[in-house]
């Protein structure tokens, strides 16, 4: 399955003995992390659920799709994956660019979340797929929606698009644990063999994490974070600074069962952070 903060709060133990084995949970929303994401990580975590994520791109420019990767990972906040993430290309004020800035935005997206460590892929229809897809985009990891005319939530095989590795084949699938309709999808790539392949030459999870806390300090050596001066805009590197000490790397301290960090001197809570 996929959700949102449109299937509420799930009871993940349901989901599960429903017979679910991954869901792809959305990130970020237009405006801010998903309502629900927090909720749904957590609850497929506890639940063995294998999980991915995807954005909703309203981006328009690439520095539009840049602030998109920007705020996917500081939602991730360098929380493992299962699955890709998915930049999902649906919105029509974007068709309308064209084929070569809908590249040009998907590409700058996908190589910065990329770049920090997970997978990736896209997620259109196959409309979309055939009509506004470059070939660069095309290479990537596709997860195609394709529904019936009388969708009820089953798999109907005579519509299973012939390209892509994940195919989204109804959004009107009952299951339990969850209130109304949801998307159903069928995978047919094994993330998880790849999963264990990766963990034999990568870093363990510490060493992910200081990486990704160096990533912060100076945005790659491209800009440094700018502490600021009140709690609004944690996860920006530069905007509301100010001498306050008010940090994301105190926020997410706090969050770990020591609070008292925010507005103190955050040289010393950053280190304490990775």
């Amino acid at each position: 399955i996929d959700v949102s903060s449109y299937q509420g709060k799930p009871d993940w133990a349901k989901v599960k003995k429903a017979g679910i084995n991954f869901a792809i949970l959305r990130i970020h929303q237009k405006n801010g992390s998903d309502t629900s994401f927090e909720h749904n990580y957590k609850g497929c975590r506890a639940n063995k659920i294998a999980v991915g994520g995807y954005k909703y791109s309203y981006a328009l420019t690439e520095a539009q799709a840049l602030k998109e990767a920007e705020e996917t990972l500081a939602v991730l906040d360098g929380r493992e994956l299962d699955l890709p993430v998915f930049y999902d290309l649906e919105w029509e004020k974007q068709r309308k660019l064209g084929k070569e800035a809908v590249e040009k935005i998907a590409v700058v997206f996908l190589d910065h979340i990329k770049k920090a460590g997970y997978r990736v892929g896209i997620y259109c229809n196959v409309d979309w797929y055939q009509n506004v897809l470059s070939t660069k985009l095309k290479s990537y990891d596709l997860w195609l929606a394709r529904y019936p005319a009388n969708d009820d939530g089953t798999v109907q095989t005579r519509l299973k698009p012939e390209q892509g590795i994940g195919w989204q084949y109804s959004s009107k699938g009952k299951v339990a644990g969850i209130s109304g309709n949801v998307d159903m999808d069928l995978f047919y790539k094994d993330y998880k063999e790849k999963a264990e392949e990766k963990k034999k030459t990568t870093g363990n999870k510490l060493e992910k994490h200081i990486k990704l806390g160096n990533y912060y300090a100076n945005y790659g050596g491209k800009k440094p974070y700018l502490e600021k001066k009140s709690n609004a805009y944690l996860d920006d590197f530069t905007r509301n600074a100010g001498s306050k000490n008010y940090t994301k790397f105190a926020r997410d301290v706090n969050n770990w069962g020591q609070p008292g960090c925010q507005g103190q001197p955050w040289c010393a809570v950053y280190q304490f952070w990775k």
